[in-house]
């Protein structure tokens, strides 16, 4: 049998931007030009320090200083960031938010976390340690017309993607995307940043789905949706790293009403993002991966999720979600003596237990999984699992237990699988 540990082993694609590299001269390329800096990046305990204002105002924002408080403020139309010096956080619009590494003076020259700028300017950064280069990215290389419909999501705990599903602003993307979060924004395809009041409006947090409202009018809606036949071409657009707008190709390899699964490769970071057939219809929400399996969450599920909730994203923090026994556990014969075993994946659980018995009253006797000698089972597609028959000919029943820390959440109802 072979274990996938997709969306229930938090395989999720969120953000690490770790620095890896001991290179002293750090140069800066913005739209693949050299930038020039009064004071080059530097390196110190593994995380990257720029100049704020040389990185800042190339991208469109206003920069100030403010002596006697040792405060720097960067605007941009609605958006404000501003740090003060030797501080370890920073104020996004009202909100207040944790940084990797302080803000410190070099010689008059305020230097901050690229961390800080990756996630918060509009702009695309990324960092080549092999080769000592901050490359900053304003424009989008290869335009897909689907493209204005995906946007960047961050939280004050991940990144990830959404897809725009209405003119007047709900977005949808994972529930894990936003989980613990206490603040939100939006980037969109052309870089603007939108700082706002984010809502939750639909949650469905066992099927790892979210619904926000941001308030806006004039967004540019996902678009008609369509059935896709496995081994048809597919695309995904989303933000791997945070690189908006990446494109990835391949094909549908299997697919039911819970997961699509694909061949086009998606990173941390494209939880949310959009998977598309060939002519550009959204078929789907990328949602995880576990070695070179990429999973979606079909586009249909996404939008029977109910949106008549009311949640500020800033009371997640608080949200309480308990996962849940697995359900719609679905036996596909093999031949008269062997089967595979599959449910509907539900986020959060740590792993299963299974107990067979020859009686539907049992008793029932816990299973070992034999390929990693202990007694967790994952959920896999296109089954979690394949059980054969041995002995006399009688019946076998089975159950499904979840668990998360250690403790059970609940045993599914018996299924009989001969």
């Amino acid at each position: 049998m072979r274990i996938f540990r997709s969306i229930l082993l938090g395989c999720m694609l969120t953000l690490p931007f770790t620095v890896s590299t001991y290179a002293q001269d750090i140069s800066v390329t913005l739209n693949d030009a050299p930038l020039t800096c009064r004071t080059a990046p530097v390196l110190e305990n593994d995380r990257v320090l720029v100049p704020m204002r040389d990185i800042f105002e190339p991208l469109g924002y206003d920069v100030t200083w403010e002596q006697k408080q040792k405060t720097i403020t960067a605007v941009r139309n609605d958006t404000v960031l501003q740090m003060k010096a030797d501080a370890v956080f920073a104020a996004v619009g009202n909100t207040k938010i944790a940084l990797d590494a302080p803000v410190r003076i070099q010689n008059g020259i305020t230097m901050v976390p690229l961390r800080f700028v990756a996630q918060h300017s509009g702009a695309n950064v990324a960092w080549d340690g092999k080769n000592a280069v901050v490359s900053i990215t304003t424009h989008v290389a290869d335009k897909y017309e689907v493209a204005d419909s995906v946007v960047t999501i961050m939280t004050n705990k991940n990144q990830g993607s959404g897809v725009i599903l209405s003119k007047d602003g709900k977005i949808a993307t994972n529930y894990h995307v936003i989980e613990n979060a206490s603040m939100g924004q939006v980037i969109f395809s052309d870089g603007t940043v939108y700082q706002g009041d984010v809502t939750v409006v639909g949650l469905d947090p066992k099927a790892d789905i979210a619904i926000l409202k941001i308030k806006e009018d004039n967004l540019t809606p996902i678009g008609k949706t369509a059935d896709v036949a496995i081994g048809e071409k597919i695309m995904t657009i989303s933000s791997p790293q945070g690189k908006r707008n990446t494109k990835t190709e391949g094909q549908l390899l299997a697919k039911n009403n819970d997961i699509l699964s694909f061949s086009a490769p998606i990173k941390q970071g494209s939880s949310g993002g959009g998977l598309f057939n060939a002519k550009g219809n959204w078929i789907g929400m990328c949602s995880s991966f576990y070695q070179n399996s990429y999973y979606a969450i079909p586009a249909k599920k996404v939008l029977a999720v109910p949106t008549n909730l009311q949640i500020p994203i800033g009371q997640m923090k608080n949200y309480a979600y308990r996962p849940s026994v697995p359900q719609n556990i679905t036996i596909t014969k093999e031949g008269d003596r062997a089967a595979s075993v599959y449910w509907t994946p539900v986020y959060g659980v740590d792993y299963y237990r299974i107990y067979s018995a020859s009686a539907l009253d049992g008793p029932y006797k816990k299973l070992t999984n034999k390929e990693i000698g202990n007694d967790h089972w994952f959920w896999g597609f296109p089954h979690s699992f394949k059980i054969a028959y041995s002995g006399s000919r009688q019946p076998l029943f089975i159950k499904v237990e979840a668990m998360k820390n250690g403790a059970s959440l609940g045993m599914s109802n018996p299924v009989q699988v001969f």
